[in-house]
């Protein structure tokens, strides 16, 4: 008898994400979330905390104008990261630090001014692939 592994996701494109945003236990074993076109202007970094076994966060298509360092915080096993279509317009030090293993970063379709020298730190630069 085999088994078989599902990956669990959910996509709150276009709707609150109260359920997230209000922590919702079923949430805690999410791998992919997309919270894009919500018309955030921040980073639910509270809500986005619990979400450990996350691989995958899209929020793209916002209103977000600034990421600050700790914003993703707690979201250890996070890969891919899509930010583009925003409001921002810089990148600040060790915004990214907390995402070891991140390797697919998006930031294009914003207004980026300024890329901080140390907004990578702490992340293996040959394994990211960032679209700006």
């Amino acid at each position: 008898m085999s088994s078989a592994t599902f990956e669990l996701g959910r996509s709150l494109k276009g709707d609150s994400g109260t359920a997230v945003m209000a922590g919702d236990r079923r949430s805690l074993k999410l791998k992919r979330l997309n919270l894009g076109g919500n018309e955030l202007s921040s980073v639910p970094q509270k809500a986005l905390s619990i979400l450990e076994n996350l691989k995958k966060l899209e929020m793209q298509e916002n209103g977000i104008r600034e990421i600050k360092e700790g914003d993703f915080e707690g979201l250890k096993n996070l890969d891919s990261l899509g930010l583009a279509h925003n409001k921002l317009r810089q990148v600040p030090p060790r915004v990214f630090s907390h995402l070891t293993l991140l390797n697919s970063l998006e930031l294009d379709g914003n207004n980026i001014e300024k890329v901080d020298p140390d907004a990578f730190a702490g992340l293996e630069a040959t394994t990211l692939q960032c679209l700006i």
